[in-house]
């Protein structure tokens, strides 16, 4: 089992004590991401977490099938305001957006070959 939860329920199987704070505050955080997560597929397109630690959050927006309405700068914008809104509810402090890079991609592609070499050998 991954995820930011795991070391919870590891602790838990172990029986070992649970920081009931340091819980709560991961429990939050999770709430924050999903709720920030749903918002940016409302407007756009399907969302994925590609890393998250703890105060750092990066998305990957995909490309959306009426990409003249949903430009770089529109995302910037929409940021912006769930950024401003609400006294902060989603807890953005800073964010920066950029499109993907040919060497992004190619580190992707690099990566899951790598996975999938593992599999294989694997089995």
């Amino acid at each position: 089992m991954t995820g930011l939860l795991s070391l919870y329920f590891r602790q838990a199987e172990e029986g070992s004590r649970i920081s009931l704070p340091l819980f709560t505050q991961t429990l939050t955080s999770l709430i924050c991401v999903t709720q920030m997560v749903l918002h940016f597929e409302l407007k756009f397109s399907p969302t994925k977490v590609q890393e998250f630690s703890g105060s750092q959050l990066v998305l990957k927006i995909d490309q959306p099938d009426d990409s003249q309405a949903k430009t770089i700068g529109n995302l910037y914008a929409f940021t912006e305001k769930m950024r401003a809104a609400n006294g902060g509810d989603f807890a953005i402090k800073e964010f920066a957006a950029a499109q993907t890079t040919l060497e992004q991609i190619f580190n992707t592609f690099a990566k899951e070959n790598e996975v999938k070499r593992f599999n294989m050998s694997v089995r």
